[in-house]
């Protein structure tokens, strides 16, 4: 049997947090980009919450940009509920990392990437892992489910417990 490579390059959503980090350092000058929207100003005794701020609270932005990425993963939670043959473990990947390419990196906030884009990102990673540990015991001569299972068990809570938190960003 044929196991199928599941390491997929995620260093995107990394990369564009650190840009979005240094370039809310630049400051912009007063005015927003073309094609974006300007914030509103706050409330008069109304400190603004720096955007920067992990304090801050994701926008609704935030949520429409991750919807699609998020419900992929947790569509996968809940088919694991179920049970999956690996290679169906393997199509939910594949439909996980299609949404996580059509996440707008470039257009999250630092308050988004940091409270919902990135444990999303992290239980994405988690259920790579797992899909790595399970192919290497397919490919592996004599490897039982019984073996494999508990690690992936292990890992798809991992997994579950970062997309709670990233749905809980919401």
């Amino acid at each position: 049997m044929r196991t199928r490579a599941m390491a997929f390059p995620l260093a995107g959503l990394a990369v564009a947090a650190l840009l979005a980090l240094g370039l809310a350092a630049c400051g912009s000058g007063g005015s927003s980009a073309p094609g974006t929207v300007a914030a509103k100003p706050p409330k008069a005794g109304t400190p603004a919450p720096h955007e920067g701020s992990p304090n801050a609270k994701p926008t609704q932005t935030c949520e429409t940009q991750l919807s699609g990425f998020l419900s992929a993963l947790q569509t996968l939670r809940r088919r694991l509920v179920a049970g999956v043959t690996y290679e169906q473990y393997v199509s939910e990947i594949e439909a996980i990392r299609s949404a996580y390419e059509a996440v707008p990196v470039a257009k999250l906030d630092v308050a988004c990437l940091t409270r919902a884009g990135s444990p999303a990102e992290s239980s994405f990673n988690t259920y790579i892992e797992a899909g790595n540990d399970w192919g290497e015991c397919v490919g592996t001569a004599g490897c039982e489910a019984t073996t494999v299972e508990p690690v992936l068990q292990r890992r798809w809570r991992l997994a579950s417990k970062a997309l709670s938190e990233a749905q809980a960003a919401m």
